[in-house]
């Protein structure tokens, strides 16, 4: 189990994980507060990675946030690593704040404790 501090960025802190992401070819790998949002379907990632790590695009998707407003993004292939775990996503890339969506989470095991402030995230080993 990794442990994690709610980050003091926000108001009220937030949970937050680091995620290291890197081309799913290549040796550069860039580390990035993520914050875990269980209402995000897939994992957003900041516009300015993309061409960054030059990573390849799978196409385009029509995305809403809170907002309602729908967008249509760049999804791109990356390679990310969170708390252990390491598999390839199908990242949004939008704005300039990374969000740790569904699509990653659903795969780890997330303990939020919003009194104590701290986040718990493990990897479930299979039987």
């Amino acid at each position: 189990m990794t442990r994690y501090g709610y980050s003091t960025r926000y108001d009220p802190p937030a949970a937050v994980v680091p995620l290291e992401i890197q081309h799913p070819h290549g040796s550069a790998v860039v580390l990035l507060p993520a914050l875990v949002d269980t209402g995000a379907d897939v994992t957003v990632l900041p516009v300015s990675l993309a061409a960054q790590l030059r990573l390849p695009s799978v196409g385009r998707a029509v995305v809403s946030g809170f907002d309602g407003l729908a967008r249509i993004v760049q999804i791109c292939a990356a390679h990310v690593r969170c708390a252990g775990f390491t598999l390839i996503v199908e990242a949004a890339f939008y704005g300039r704040e990374a969000l740790a969506g569904r699509d990653l989470l659903n795969r780890l095991v997330v303990r939020l404790d919003g009194p104590g402030a701290v986040l718990d995230v493990r990897v479930r080993r299979r039987p």
